[in-house]
This record gives C-alpha cells, structure tokens and sequence, in this order.
C-alpha cells in the first residue's frame, strides 16, 4: 500500500430547529431521538437511556432558574453560565473521535467538541424558547441565535460568546459568494444527521475501519451533495485504499464547490503524486502554497512540494518542454530544504534547459550555480554554452 500522511478538512455539522414555548418539546424530542439513534452506533442502549434522562434532568433545572418573563439575553447569559460555569462542560478542538461528538459521551464526561457542545445547546435551548440554528464553516460549527430581525453567533469554542459573521470569514477563508450557500447556513435536521454521519466516518477511519467509514460519508453525501469538506474526507478514505482515481475526483470536486480551501489542494496534490502525476502535483501544491502561506512552512509539504517539482523539471526537460522545465527548476531552488541533495543537479539541468532555450547568460549563471553545489556541468555542455555567448 502507498503511504501519505492525508490532512483531513473535517466538515461539522449545522441544523434549523424552530423557536416553541416554554412547555413545547415535540421538536426537541424529535431532534434530540435522531441524534441518539444515530449514537447508537456506537453507544450501548443503556448510554443512550442514561444520556436522555440527563438531559431531561438538565433541562428542568434551567427552566427552574429561568424567570417565565426573561428576555432573549437573559436566557443566553442563564444557559451559558450553567453550561460553561466552574462546574460546568469543557471545549475541546479534537474533532476525529466519537467521544467529543456523541452527545451520551458529551453528556457522561462533560467535554465536547464544537459540535458535541453545539447539539447539546441546541437541546437545552430549545427548552427555553431560544431560536436557535446552526451554521457551520470549514472545520468549525457555531450557533445562530435568532431575536426577532436580529441575529448573533455564538461560539463554544468561546464559552457561548459572540463572534461577527467576518471573523468566520476571515478565519477559515470563506468568500463572500459561498456565504448562506454553503456555509454559514441553516440546515434541516436531515441535512444535520448527514453531515453527523459524515462525521463519524471520519473517526471510523481513524480507528482503521475503511469500509464503514465510506459507507458512512457516501450516505451522507445523498443529502449533502455540496458539502466539500465531505468530499474531501472521501478523497482522503479513498487515496488511503491506494484508489487515485476515485480520490482525484472527489477532491477536484471538493475544489469545484469550494476553491479557496488549501487543504483541498494540497491533498489533491498528494494523491497526483501517487498516481506519478508530477506536473498536476507540483501545480496543486503551488495553489495551496498561494492560498495558505502557514501550509507552506509544514516541513512534510515543503518537502512534497520541492520533491514533485524536481520530478515534474525533468519529465519536462526530456519531453523538451524547455520553458516549463525552466520555471520548474527555478520554482524548485528556490522553495527545495537548504540541503536538499538535488539542488546541485536542478541547476546543471536548468543550466541546459536555458541553453535550448537561447537564453544563454542564464544559461552560463546556472552553470556557474551548478559548480558551487558540486554538480559541474559537462564539459561539452560548458564549451557550447561559452561558444554560444561568443557568437551573440
């Protein structure tokens, strides 16, 4: 089997549950039944059973603490303080395992993910007439709260405080044209199960169990079809299996929904590089460089990226294709490790490149370059360049 270290862009999900009273719970009970059964494959009845009491439990408790004629802040500040208090649930950013996302694990041991912490706020709200949804962005999940023709975000990662629409935006690079199209929008309770699916197919793959895992995502893809974290996490279960093809297509369509995530494309990338696609790699590896800087200074894609550029500089040196060979080889010594073995023969190799594309000063510069890293260039490639320089 090939082996790459493949990056997830693990999607998290978001869903619409509609404002009811204070005495209203079909909703609720609704929302909260299908969240637990879809624990139940990996949690016992008896977690189950003991998850749903608790809640109940908890619910009750903030209504007792909640004034009936309480405002919409009042009620936010209430859950909040019970929910982050001294005593209260812990954040965690692990996003890969059931635990942390599960609500009888959330529930048992108090700790969560943004999005185990999300579905159990969404619960607890609903219990106090907030109108509440959920609204997601690459690798992210937080709440939206509805107050008449106002609205707020409110964060777990940030003990349930408010964040602007923009720092999202900014944060996980999301454009303005997929803002309320593919994130930062309401999703329906089906659309919230697929995407929790999808989820926990990421953590089936972490714990090695392929089959279900793409079983898993590719049900949820039924409902999701334009959630590009989710053909991303595809793409990645696939390229583990050594299936390039069926990877390649999932990340390009990832990159057609979403082309400003460099995670995408750098796995592209990856996966280019196992089918010995060099020239699409080194491409793919350059846009997510441009898109990310921060990735670009990861050691492992440093060396991914200089390693297909060199490859991809010579399959266009011998397809003599001298100009992209050039901008290869030049790309390549200027991003390769300072060490890298294969500095010395990029510039005698650009060295002859320059010289079949007439540019014979540049030519004789990487010549030169060449020579300094313990690779000369042939004598007879020297001479020819010298005789050419002369007879300019």
């Amino acid at each position: 089997m090939k082996h790459i270290s493949w990056s997830l862009a693990i999607g998290l999900l978001s869903f619409l549950l509609p404002a009811i009273g204070l005495a209203q719970d079909t909703t609720n009970k609704n929302a909260l039944t299908a969240l637990l059964e879809l624990a139940s494959i990996h949690c016992s009845s008896q977690e189950i059973e003991q998850c749903k009491d608790s809640i109940e439990q908890m619910k009750q408790t903030l209504l007792r603490r909640t004034p009936a004629a309480a405002s919409t802040e009042e009620k936010v500040t209430i859950l909040n303080s019970y929910l982050f208090g001294p005593d209260g649930f812990t954040y965690t950013k692990s996003l890969d395992n059931f635990e942390n996302v599960l609500l009888p694990s959330v529930v048992k041991t108090k700790k969560g993910n943004c999005l185990g912490l999300s579905c159990l706020y969404l619960c607890l709200g609903d219990a106090l007439g907030l109108n509440l949804s959920g609204a997601e962005v690459p690798s992210h999940f937080f709440l939206i709260l509805r107050d008449g023709k106002t609205t707020r975000n409110i964060d777990m990662a940030a003990n349930g405080e408010e964040k602007p629409n923009s720092a999202y935006c900014e944060r996980f690079h999301v454009s303005d044209r997929l803002v309320g199209k593919v994130y930062l929008r309401e999703l329906t309770l089906e659309e919230l199960i697929a995407t929790m699916r999808g989820n926990l197919g990421v953590a089936y793959w972490k714990a090695g169990q392929n089959n279900k895992a793409i079983e898993l995502i590719r049900t949820a893809l039924k409902l999701q079809k334009d959630n590009p974290l989710m053909w991303s996490n595809l793409g990645s279960f696939y390229g583990s299996e050594d299936r390039d093809k069926e990877a390649i297509e999932c990340f390009l369509k990832a990159i057609s929904i979403d082309p400003d995530q460099a995670q995408f494309d750098s796995n592209l990338a990856g996966v280019y590089e196992l089918a010995r696609e060099f020239q699409l790699a080194s491409v793919s590896y350059e846009k997510a460089a441009k898109l990310d800087p921060e990735l670009s200074r990861n050691p492992a894609i440093c060396k991914a990226r200089a390693r297909t550029c060199f490859i991809a500089a010579n399959q266009a040196i011998q397809a003599e294709k001298f100009s992209l060979a050039i901008r290869q080889f030049e790309l390549f010594v200027k991003i390769a490790p300072a060490r890298d073995s294969n500095i010395g023969n990029a510039y005698n190799n650009l060295a002859i490149a320059c010289y079949m594309a007439k540019d014979f000063k540049k030519a004789r510069i990487n010549a030169q370059m060449a020579a300094e890293n313990g690779s000369p260039v042939d004598k007879e490639v020297s001479d020819a360049i010298a005789e050419a320089l002369r007879n300019q």
